[in-house]
């Protein structure tokens, strides 16, 4: 099977010296997402290197024939519309057998109005506090929000301690519409809060879910919080494999996973490589937080959670996150401390 290449194509920047800094992270930041077997480089059409052609040349001369680009653009102007397809006319005739495929530019979808609406909302935030009619103490937000959040919820039809998960996730992202989509095994919280008080560790899948999870709260049980994306020996071996460190770090915790509790807010890989090690017998953690977030493989690393028999807290579809995954756990961590 040969390797396929995608080239995230942007307008480029005459002026804006931080372009090629933001270009490498976004690039990086799909090449995890996409895992092993697609190179992602990106490109510029104008005024910066490398250009459409030259990373074309590059690929081509590694070994690689089938190539996408991606119009890094919102609109269907004259640069999608006329200027890039022509280009790549003139690449394709200079390559017989490259295979070439032009993907659709950004466009209007609802993932550019959320963040629209998360820039306008950072926006409304810095403004004076006159504009708001309200001032609620901070001590009464927590309060305000989650009584805001119960009375937007339908009927759950779920045991009181899943209710204050869902409400804790939903406080989180700030959605609504995300309730019917978490999924509960029957034995999810029990098992949860019971490796909880036990002192289990948490493993998470990057540093981010890491961070977040309520270190004073974990530290009452003995619950240690480590997330092994950043060692040596998961980064030489996530390059070696062509593999995203998140689930190389899965790999590398090996069976310290048995009785651990395992929170995923970022990385399908690391789900899948979870899953992989579970199928395996290497693997048997007390409770799987499964909420990879993307449109690349999340919907299915989470399909083949809930298929298996391990108690699990997931949110189908492509949602999830990190914050959705600190959120569950910081709700287990205070459902632990009822003992009843």
């Amino acid at each position: 099977m040969s390797t396929i290449g995608v080239i995230i194509l942007a307008h480029g920047s005459r002026y804006d010296r931080d372009f090629t800094a933001e270009m490498e992270e976004i690039t990086q930041r799909i090449r995890e997402r996409l895992g092993r077997g697609i190179v992602v480089e990106w490109a510029a059409f104008q005024f910066n290197s490398p250009g459409l052609s030259q990373r074309v040349a590059a690929m081509a001369k590694s070994g690689i024939d089938q190539i996408v680009v991606v119009p890094y653009f919102l609109f269907r102007g004259r640069h999608v519309g006329q200027d890039i397809p022509q280009e790549l006319e003139l690449i394709k005739r200079q390559y017989g057998n490259l295979e070439l495929c032009l993907a659709e530019n950004l466009g209007v979808n609802n993932c550019l109005v959320d963040v629209t609406l998360d820039r306008i909302q950072g926006a409304i935030a810095r403004l004076p506090q006159g504009w708001a009619s309200e001032v609620v103490p901070p001590q009464n937000i927590e309060a305000r929000s989650m009584a805001i959040i119960e009375g937007l919820l339908p009927p759950l039809y779920c045991s009181p301690q899943e209710s204050e998960i869902i409400k804790r996730i939903i406080h989180a992202t700030g959605d609504p519409q995300i309730a019917p989509l978490i999924k509960f095994h029957p034995a999810a919280v029990a098992m949860g809060c019971a490796a909880i008080r036990r002192g289990c560790p948490i493993f998470t899948d990057v540093n981010m879910v890491a961070v977040g999870i309520d270190h004073h709260r974990a530290q009452s049980y003995g619950c240690s919080i480590y997330c092994p994306i950043d060692e040596g020996e998961v980064v030489k071996r996530a390059q070696q494999e062509n593999t995203t460190r998140g689930a190389e770090g899965i790999f590398y915790l090996g069976e310290q996973i048995n009785g651990a509790i395992i929170a995923i807010g970022n990385s399908p890989t690391a789900l899948f490589a979870l899953l992989k090690l579970m199928e395996k017998g290497n693997a048997l953690p007390a409770l799987v937080v499964g909420m990879p977030v993307g449109l690349v493989s999340a919907a299915e690393s989470k399909a083949q959670l809930v298929s298996q028999d391990i108690p699990y807290i997931t949110i189908k579809g492509s949602r999830g996150g990190s914050s959705a995954a600190c959120a569950t756990i910081n709700a287990l961590l205070r459902l632990g401390e009822n003992k009843a």
